[in-house]
């Protein structure tokens, strides 16, 4: 296992169990202890958790955010479903698509819908409309949030001040 996905999956434990002990670590993700140590040294460093005497906790305040591949797993036949319905709602004119993987799945079933105009900060609603000869896509700016492909910050604040859209999608 890749030292990226070690973590992940000890931030995924630590924030379900609120603490994890080295032992808890090593047997759950079958290294050896001075890995799971130099794992969670560098996750100190990097403020995502606090070490305790042989232990790691979330720090107040932290939330676990799952990867895009995590969440664009689960769920997949509901997530279709109501982009699927969702799909029959939207109508000509300018709707605002966030980022997610719904909504990604809505975006692909958009793609015929003439007199459209996608606003977005979604990297993967971009992508599903990319070749979308017929829609419009406008991207909004801001700084690129990589655990959900899509971009947020002051800039896009910004970008969508004075914006006006007829509906709005998130997920």
């Amino acid at each position: 296992m890749l030292a990226a996905q070690r973590r992940q999956r000890i931030l995924q434990l630590a924030n379900v169990r609120g603490i994890v002990s080295i032992r808890e670590l090593t047997d759950e993700l079958k290294t050896p202890e001075v890995t799971v140590r130099r794992d969670l040294s560098a996750m100190a460093a990097d403020g995502v958790l606090t070490r305790i005497r042989g232990d790691a906790m979330v720090p107040p305040g932290f939330a676990y955010e799952p990867s895009h591949a995590e969440r664009a797993g689960r769920s997949t036949c509901e997530k279709e479903a109501i982009a699927e319905l969702a799909a029959t709602l939207v109508k000509p004119g300018a709707v605002l698509l966030g980022p997610g993987t719904t909504v990604q799945a809505l975006a692909r079933r958009l793609t015929h819908l003439a007199g459209l105009t996608v606003v977005t900060n979604s990297l993967l609603v971009l992508d599903a409309l990319a070749l979308a000869s017929n829609v419009e896509v406008l991207m909004t700016g801001g700084t690129l949030r990589q655990s959900i492909h899509a971009l947020v910050g002051p800039r896009l604040e910004h970008g969508l001040r004075g914006l006006h859209v007829s509906q709005v999608y998130l997920s």
